[in-house]
């Protein structure tokens, strides 16, 4: 099934076969609720190549089965494919529209690894490589401080017979303690995120964040990484601290 919507495509020559185009794509995009898998980049089946020199593809994944969380998730996709000889750039397609990109060269040492599964002998749209990740992203907790004035005054209708009436104001930096995962499986990792916290890491981390900040994550951060990474089995893993104002009237 086609993703929902894009918000990033890039396209690279990769020019380490002589003759021959190879491009690495990457996309970035969204889908509507958790549980898609498998995220990928597939070439359109098309009898003539377009006239605009454009090589046209779809981002899809697998849907959900079962119960899912109606939100909104980004999700990640790379191929690296060899493309018809004079092609300009890709366009990626989701249900919401496409996004192009035209090529950029990189330098040739970006990508050692893939010398050998290229195999020039090859004909046709051949997808030579594909890797692609979910990302896994949710909010474990959240705390509040430095409440203070700024210093504005609004002026509201809300007094006697809807009369001006003052009101100050107010700020309050919020911290909230996001964990995301690029890893290969959304099952997997919502089974070791929720292993973290019965087995107490998570939990601690979480206790030194409400308690004295991020600072006192870092602490944490490598003894949980660890333990998610070799749970999950690769991917990155990484903690932030998603802090913003929010701003009332008293």
């Amino acid at each position: 099934m086609i993703i929902s919507s894009l918000t990033s495509v890039k396209v690279f020559d990769i020019g380490i076969v002589p003759g021959f185009q190879i491009a690495l794509i990457t996309a970035e995009g969204t889908v509507p609720t958790s549980g898609w898998t498998h995220p990928r980049l597939v070439p359109f089946v098309a009898g003539s190549r377009p006239s605009d020199q454009i090589f046209d593809i779809d981002f899809v994944a697998d849907e959900p089965s079962g119960m899912v969380l109606d939100v909104i998730l980004p999700v990640s996709a790379q191929v690296v494919i060899r493309l018809p000889d004079g092609t300009k750039g890709v366009r990626v397609h989701a249900k919401a529209g496409f996004l192009e990109d035209v090529f950029k060269t990189h330098s040739h040492s970006y990508y050692p690894s893939y010398l050998s599964i290229l195999n020039p002998a090859s004909s046709g749209n051949i997808a030579l490589m594909q890797s692609a990740s979910v990302i896994y992203r949710q909010e474990l907790t959240h705390y509040e401080d430095s409440h203070q004035p700024t210093g504005t005054i609004h002026w509201k209708n809300d007094g006697p017979f809807g009369t001006p009436n003052p009101h100050a104001e107010m700020k309050k930096l919020v911290h909230i303690l996001t964990l995301t995962i690029n890893g290969p499986d959304e099952g997997t990792i919502r089974k070791c995120v929720s292993d973290a916290l019965a087995q107490g890491l998570l939990t601690a981390l979480i206790a030194a964040f409400l308690t004295a900040g991020i600072g006192a994550v870092q602490a944490f951060v490598a003894t949980v990484t660890g333990s998610l990474t070799a749970c999950i089995g690769g991917g990155t893993i990484r903690f932030d601290d998603d802090s913003h104002w929010e701003y009332w009237d008293l």
